[in-house]
């Protein structure tokens, strides 16, 4: 990445319609790619994704997007875990 770039997730659950969020980037600053040089991640984006409770499966996918990946990062409360249930 060497511009600003604009990128689309779109999230689906089951039994529901696919939401998309609008992701705007910029390159990073501080992170590198091992073994490819000719690549720059982007910088650190958050959006909010709720999530009752129980079972849930979800499809991720990048919509009309320059770029071929999109690395996600999901963060759950330690308090919202229930491991073994």
């Amino acid at each position: 990445m060497v511009r600003e770039q604009t990128y689309v997730l779109g999230v689906k659950e089951e039994g529901v319609p696919e939401c998309l969020y609008k992701i705007e980037s910029t390159p990073s600053k501080t992170v590198t790619c091992r073994d490819r040089d000719d690549r720059t991640p982007g910088a650190l984006r958050h959006f909010m994704l709720e999530v009752g409770e129980g079972p849930h499966t979800f499809e991720f996918r990048l919509v009309d997007a320059e770029s071929e990946a999109l690395g996600l990062k999901f963060y759950i409360p330690r308090g919202d875990v229930q491991n073994g249930s």
